[in-house]
């Protein structure tokens, strides 16, 4: 199969990176394989080895562009690919716009959240609803999140499934190397991803704050970068904990951070399945999450990581604590967690999957 696998912007994010390793995963099996941007890479571009990795060179400020529109359709013209998987994010409204112009396009959507939580409108809704009525299939990061995708847009079941994320279960580094390596000799509480208003880090902020007399000397990592960070790095200072909050930036590696940690921490506002609690379980370090999203699909209390039901600072402080003051605890729950991870998601088995749907889809065609 010829393969156009559509992202908004090829950076290290969760959706982009996981469009990545199912694209080298495909290629590897013999099909060719596009790894596309909508919009310029940053600097730290992420590629798809074995595939070709380029970008259409929107802009990323338009609400929609009749501009990039039309470069996607010579793009389309050009490569001819048999399916295109849309990525989350803007890559719907190009892709169902491409469709309305080459309607033998055949459109795979990947839904990364859980989208009644984005819908503000009627109006939206409807929209919505219309884009999706011409997306040949969809696929969904967890039960919750298809659940929710039927439920929301009354959306057919026989056209949307869930399919999990896949990671390379073989990447696990040395954990005392690597906290040697970045001069960790204190407790670290690790949140990886976009500074953004969802991800919630005021309230990991707080907890931290809450902690300061127990564990005086942890301190809290911020992975990636966002439209925040200015407001973070305010509060952080206003709450006394400028010293023992670190903002690391993009990284294109991130297993490093995730190996020296103690604990990663997911309580974001909406999550469908964050893919960090994977990559974390992989270095044997466990998750302390809010209940969110699709979270508790590859999270279990207790067992790979902790499970706290709601945003309540005492709770998920608590939570913390208990994993941060416990060595043993900290390696039951890690070391539980990379099993689970090495039986259940690898990335194989989400490549044979996707195999699969895009046979079907093509089998389908009038």
């Amino acid at each position: 199969m010829r393969i156009l696998q559509l992202v908004t912007r090829r950076q290290y994010r969760g959706a982009e990176v996981f469009a990545s390793l199912l694209s080298t995963g495909l290629a590897e099996r013999g099909h060719e394989v596009a790894f596309v941007g909508l919009y310029p890479a940053p600097e730290t571009e992420l590629t798809a080895p074995g595939c070709s990795n380029q970008d259409l060179g929107g802009n990323a400020g338009a609400k929609f562009s009749p501009k990039l529109l039309r470069t996607l359709v010579r793009y389309y013209d050009d490569y001819r690919p048999d399916i295109i998987q849309a990525n989350g994010s803007d890559t719907l409204k190009y892709s169902v716009a491409l469709k309305l112009l080459r309607p033998s396009a055949r459109v795979v959507y990947r839904n990364i959240s859980i989208i009644s939580q984005w819908i503000r409108s009627s109006l939206q809704l409807r929209l919505q609803r219309w884009m999706f009525g011409r997306i040949d299939y969809v696929t969904s990061v967890s039960d919750e999140s298809r659940q929710d995708f039927v439920r929301t847009l009354q959306y057919p079941e026989d056209r949307i499934a869930t399919v999990r994320r896949g990671i390379d279960t073989e990447a696990r580094l040395d954990r005392r190397a690597e906290r040697e390596r970045l001069g960790v000799d204190y407790p670290v509480v690790a949140l990886v991803g976009k500074l953004s208003v969802e991800k919630n880090h005021r309230f990991l902020i707080d907890c931290v704050q809450r902690l300061g007399d127990r564990l005086p000397t942890l301190h809290l990592w911020f992975v990636g970068d966002g439209p925040m960070r200015e407001e973070l790095e305010t509060y952080a200072q206003a709450s006394g904990l400028k010293d023992r909050i670190r903002f690391w930036g993009v990284h294109s590696e991130i297993a490093p951070f995730l190996a020296a940690a103690d604990a990663l921490a997911i309580v974001s506002t909406v999550e469908g399945i964050p893919g960090v609690i994977l990559e974390g379980a992989i270095q044997g370090t466990p998750t302390v999450a809010v209940d969110v999203g699709g979270v508790k699909e590859v999270l279990k209390d207790d067992v790979t990581g902790l499970l706290v039901p709601s945003h309540d600072l005492e709770a998920y402080a608590g939570a913390l604590a208990s994993i941060l003051e416990n060595d043993d605890l900290r390696r039951r729950l890690g070391e539980q967690a990379r099993q689970n991870v090495r039986r259940d998601y690898a990335i194989d088995r989400a490549v044979t999957t996707f195999e699969q749907i895009y046979g079907d889809v093509l089998h389908q065609r009038p």
